[in-house]
């Protein structure tokens, strides 16, 4: 599953790794952050709709790679908002009184929403609905004490996980069997990773990593905190958490390596009284948004940044202002084609909108969308509050034509000890490539040929083992990009 994380940024300069932030004296109250966060996220799911009110800064030097606007950019007025509703539901046309978490991915395919009985409040359910009609096929007892208040899916394997204060539930599909459980803090805000495979679990209250099969503790991290919910790349590579240091400092957006739990880099953002809402982080590690909110009730203004760590620079900058405001969730497209940006407001306009890479103004908005993603981008869903909905979503209608890298392409052998070999249907002719640490360092380029859709990239001097980021352009057009394991 992939959520759309909430997210903003605001920095000023770039040291040694460290995104370091032009700030105010900052304030902490978890108490008023909580609430003004909760308030927000069930007034924008009961409704269901989204205002959105953009203010754009005329930067054109945060334009780069020669990524420069594709297609019509429009102004939000401008746009129509699709509306690609599958099915919704209210608790009051169900048996169930509150939906608090839901969850979608498998093989069926299986969209799962906790939620409690009205006949039975102190029993806690699973019920799953077919991912077309909305049709209940099954309800099971949750055994949880209290609220699941999160879930998630591993993106390759048959395994999902239910989260809530104190209790951690790993569980097999479709069978719905509990096949490991894991007890900790009682902290509200609980929140958990499945890497692909299934096998390994991320507690990211408490900084733990699991292994699913035996329960045992892999590593442990005193640098995370998950108000603003984790995510993990799909190569089960990188983890970006949200970390909550007490004043005078602020919480920052921290990116660790999923093997070790070694910090690897952070992400500051925003000023006074803003608090991070959400992050996100693309599929291969390079593009990381977060989205600041005023630590007020109720939530107003908002911006979302978005850095390239390889390049080490910001590459949008976007204001919202007033009760329009923006960025309570945010998700990269794949291959980093843009930024999905969730709305959150009192109006009919736009629930999602979508920003090109990287473009302050939307090409596109979606109306009566949920904040949650599945892994392959088909279907947008939300099932929290008193309403839950399930929306087609086509990514065709958010592609950026010069620069999306085939999905088709693909590199082998990967993992690797020397030259590797790619098949794309990138037109033939001349190439650069260029091999970066997850850090964005270069540790080779250099030039090769497509020939019949074929090329093949021998990097000197040999890599060390280790994992990096192979990535194919020409005239700066961005052609194949790829996670590359050398071992």
């Amino acid at each position: 599953m992939q959520v759309l994380c909430l997210g903003l940024f605001r920095t000023t300069r770039h040291s040694r790794g460290t995104w370091h932030l032009a700030r105010g004296t900052p304030k902490v109250h978890m108490p008023r952050r909580c609430a003004a966060l909760r308030r927000m996220i069930y007034e924008r799911l009961f409704f269901g709709i989204a205002v959105v009110s953009l203010l754009s800064f005329a930067d054109p030097a945060l334009f780069i790679l020669g990524n420069p606007a594709v297609g019509p950019v429009l102004s939000a007025q401008d746009l129509t908002p699709r509306v690609d509703t599958l099915w919704t539901k209210l608790t009051t046309q169900t048996p169930w009184v509150d939906f608090t978490a839901s969850a979608m991915g498998g093989n069926p395919r299986g969209f799962i929403v906790a939620t409690v009985r009205r006949e039975e409040p102190q029993d806690k359910y699973l019920v799953e609905y077919d991912v077309e009609t909305g049709v209940e096929i099954r309800n099971v007892r949750s055994g949880h004490y209290g609220d699941a208040q999160y879930m998630t899916f591993a993106r390759n394997a048959n395994v999902f996980a239910t989260a809530e204060a104190g209790l951690i539930k790993v569980w097999r599909w479709p069978e719905l069997e509990v096949i490991r459980e894991f007890t900790g803090n009682s902290e509200p805000w609980p929140a958990v990773l499945l890497t692909s495979d299934g096998k390994r679990l991320f507690d990211a209250h408490e900084g733990v990593m699991y292994d699913v099969a035996t329960g045992d503790t892999l590593w442990r991290t005193d640098m995370s905190w998950n108000f603003a919910y984790p995510k993990m790349t799909p190569d089960d590579r990188l983890i970006l958490v949200h970390r909550l240091v007490p004043s005078p400092s602020n919480d920052y957006g921290l990116l660790l390596d999923a093997e070790t739990g070694e910090p690897l880099d952070k992400f500051y953002g925003g000023s006074g009284e803003e608090f991070i809402a959400a992050m996100a982080i693309s599929d291969d590690g390079r593009y990381v948004a977060v989205s600041r909110l005023v630590d007020d009730t109720p939530v107003t203004n908002g911006s979302v940044y978005v850095y390239d760590r390889q390049l080490q620079q910001i590459v949008l900058r976007k204001q919202y202002s007033g009760s329009q405001n923006g960025g309570y969730a945010v998700t990269f497209t794949p291959n980093a084609t843009g930024l999905l940006v969730m709305r959150s407001g009192m109006s009919d306009a736009c629930d999602i909108e979508w920003l090109p890479s990287w473009q302050r103004e939307p090409q596109m908005c979606f109306a009566w969308m949920g904040a949650n993603f599945s892994s392959d981008f088909r279907y947008n869903f939300n099932g929290i509050g008193g309403r839950i909905a399930v929306s087609r979503f086509n990514l065709e209608t958010v592609s950026v034509e010069e620069s999306e890298p085939e999905s088709s392409s693909t590199i082998f052998p990967n993992p690797t000890d020397g030259t590797v070999t790619i098949h794309t249907v990138a037109p033939d002719g001349p190439v650069r490539f260029e091999i970066t640490l997850t850090t964005g360092q270069v540790m080779s380029t250099g030039s090769t040929s497509i020939i019949n859709n074929t090329c093949s990239v021998n990097p000197t001097p040999k890599l060390a083992v280790g994992s990096y980021f192979l990535r194919l352009t020409r005239s700066q057009q961005l052609l194949f990009s790829s996670p590359l394991v050398v071992r």
